[in-house]
């Protein structure tokens, strides 16, 4: 299966594949972002559900990460790695071949997770690239810069600096 997604503001594809060894729950995982031509990196991992999200053990070196994950709206997730959170978001489309996408329509910037909002770095207007900061959010004594995943115009900025803010809030709407 191959995937296009955004994470933390730049464009992935990703495959996921049955190992081929025939053990239960082993897979290849390719990660490929879609504005470099460098080779994919690939793992083999072990995978397994929990009761909050996934346990994946690379098998190279047998490191687990342990992945909660939390959906964040239709086609959205919130992933927790140890130290650092990112939001993922499907394109809309699986891919089967090779080729690159461009996603259609607004982005909803959302809280990934519930904090203060500690600067507004865009107005209604203003036109924004991919990977331009929007928000800087304080949310467990870390900041988190949250950025368009794609150019386009601020059509609505839903918050303000100081503003406390729940999991899931819009904060910026980009077209």
């Amino acid at each position: 299966m191959t995937i296009d997604l955004m994470a933390g503001g730049r464009a992935y594809r990703v495959t996921v594949d049955p190992d081929g060894s025939g053990e239960s729950g082993v897979v290849t995982i390719g990660l490929q972002p879609v504005d470099d031509d460098a080779p994919a990196r690939v793992r083999r991992a072990r995978v397994e559900r929990t009761a909050h999200g996934v346990l994946l053990t690379d098998l190279a070196d047998g490191r687990p990460i342990d992945a909660g994950v939390a959906t964040d709206g239709p086609g959205r997730w919130l992933v927790q790695l140890p130290e650092s959170a990112v939001v993922v978001s499907l394109d809309g489309k699986r891919r089967q071949g090779a080729g690159r996408s461009s996603g259609a329509g607004g982005e909803r910037v959302v809280a990934p997770m519930p904090g203060r909002i500690l600067r507004v770095l865009v107005a209604v207007g203003d036109t924004v690239e991919a990977g331009s900061p929007l928000v800087v959010i304080e949310a467990m004594k870390m900041e988190n810069a949250l950025s368009a995943t794609r150019a386009g115009t601020v059509r609505e900025v839903a918050v303000t600096e100081g503003l406390s803010v729940e999991a899931g809030r819009l904060l910026v709407q980009v077209e």
